[in-house]
């Protein structure tokens, strides 16, 4: 749990620390402009919650707790995790494109549960183009990450495709698992996809992850009932 806990809080806490740089850079520099220090703290608040919600969401994945739901657009969640995430894409030299719908009916879903799922997912993405970076022997590989959501019907379904390494054979059928991972030690708990499903449970909605048809990589697909979140 320790392992899992370090694991999904190292990002929240390197953005708190860079806020917190920055903040101290303006101040330094004489430049204290309100806006930019209250931008900087707010980000520290932001980054604190989701600390706060990971906490809570691991140290809970095996009882019945629930985190609380709100009215949100799963447009917003996208926009909050890939602002969260992008710094890391870049950081990768990986391209993350965003398709989204202007609106879509309003669900009533745990938000930060919601972007902690597309959180993880962003974060796979990165580490299995990566892998394949490193399996091919080729660091100039330019990566690839495609966030989109669609309605169709009565079904919200937003995928997540890169174009990484794709899927292990040895967790094809198990990458739901608790403790499935084929990352090294000290990388990854083998928890991450598990709390996703167990979230995605929660609403009545579903996850799936597959190797892309006729491209390199995988996508993962979250699938949410208008008719079980309205």
């Amino acid at each position: 749990m320790a392992s899992a806990l370090s694991h999904e809080l190292r990002q929240p806490l390197f953005t708190i620390s860079l806020a917190a740089e920055n903040a101290q850079l303006l101040m330094h520099s004489g430049q204290m402009d309100p806006e930019r220090m209250a931008a900087k703290l707010g980000r520290i608040v932001e980054q604190v919650e989701r600390a706060n919600a990971i906490i809570q969401r691991t140290s809970s994945y095996a009882r019945t707790e629930r985190d609380e739901r709100v009215d949100m657009d799963i447009c917003q969640a996208v926009r909050n995790a890939v602002r969260f995430m992008r710094p890391v894409m870049t950081e990768r030299d990986i391209d993350l494109q965003i398709v989204i719908p202007d609106a879509l009916p309003v669900m009533s879903l745990p938000r930060i549960g919601i972007e902690q799922i597309i959180v993880n997912a962003l974060q796979n993405a990165a580490d299995s183009i990566d892998t394949r970076r490193e399996n091919e022997e080729d660091s100039s590989i330019m990566g690839a990450v495609r966030v989109q959501v669609e309605q169709l019907d009565q079904t919200i379904v937003l995928n997540v495709q890169d174009n990484g390494a794709g899927l292990d054979p040895s967790i094809r059928s198990n990458a739901f698992n608790a403790f499935c991972t084929t990352k090294p030690e000290g990388k990854g708990t083998g928890l991450g996809l598990f709390v996703c499903r167990q979230i995605m449970d929660e609403v009545g909605g579903s996850i799936a992850i597959a190797d892309n048809a006729q491209a390199p990589g995988a996508t993962l697909t979250l699938r949410f009932s208008l008719a079980e979140g309205g």
